[in-house]
């Protein structure tokens, strides 16, 4: 078994773990970006809360079963693929046919929850159907100048939207594919001078005589230097409307 240890340099990278060995990970107390093609062994030990964990497999080829706070996936082959679940926040889980689904740990129901499904510890095929829905959510006047407010985007599929004429302060958890973020009232040029990447994360902040928006993407587009680069990255797009 090979065993990976990832560091805070490895924070917001993708990770891919490919088929046909098996895998333990140990992830970072930030945002992990981990990658499983189908056909691989995984026992993913994640430690923060909004990690990003792509299941390359149908959603339809597996079955999902409950075992303590963590849920197993099993493939159509046999392969497994352990995740555990955070008590804090929600996980994102992306298969390759496209579905993402929230995992979690509902404390209404005392149950661990995949997207609409609550898990037990028998196996049944993953239900993609009602797990994620599109959510349009403008950030504007969201935050304080000092305290930015914290949006998950692990659960659905959201495309949020930034007007240049009025003042946010925001960090975006759980950025994935399935998002996307829209700026209004300025060019694509405005938006390549302004995007930052700190090696972690990608923002946007701009400033309009002093009315500042500012929008961080915690975790991802770490490796991105340009705006190009990051709307290469298997993420959502960040453009203009």
């Amino acid at each position: 078994m090979a065993k990976l240890i990832l560091t805070d340099d490895d924070q917001g990278k993708e990770v891919r773990l490919n088929a046909g060995a098996n895998f333990e990970l140990i992830g970072t107390s930030g945002v992990d970006r981990i990658v499983v093609a189908a056909g691989a062994n995984a026992n993913l030990n994640l430690l923060g809360g909004d990690d990003l964990v792509t299941i390359e497999g149908n959603a339809g080829d597996y079955t999902v079963q409950a075992q303590g706070l963590s849920v197993i996936f099993t493939f159509s082959d046999s392969t497994t693929v352990t995740v555990p679940v955070s008590t804090s926040a929600t996980r994102s889980i992306t298969f390759g046919s496209g579905e993402t689904l929230g995992l979690e740990l509902d404390l209404d129901q005392g149950a661990i929850v995949l997207g609409s499904q609550v898990l037990s510890s028998e196996p049944e095929t993953v239900t993609a159907e009602g797990g994620t829905s599109t959510e349009t959510t403008s950030l504007d006047g969201e935050g304080t100048d000092n305290t930015a407010e914290v949006i998950s985007a692990s659960t659905d599929s959201f495309e949020f939207s930034d007007s240049f004429a009025v003042a946010n302060n925001v960090e975006i958890t759980g950025f994935g594919s399935d998002d996307s973020l829209t700026f209004s009232g300025v060019t694509f040029a405005d938006l390549e001078q302004s995007y930052v990447s700190d090696g972690t994360s990608a923002s946007i902040t701009l400033n309009n005589n002093g009315i500042v928006s500012s929008v961080e993407l915690v975790g991802v587009g770490g490796s991105a230097l340009t705006l190009d680069a990051f709307n290469a990255l298997s993420v959502g797009d960040i453009g203009v409307a």
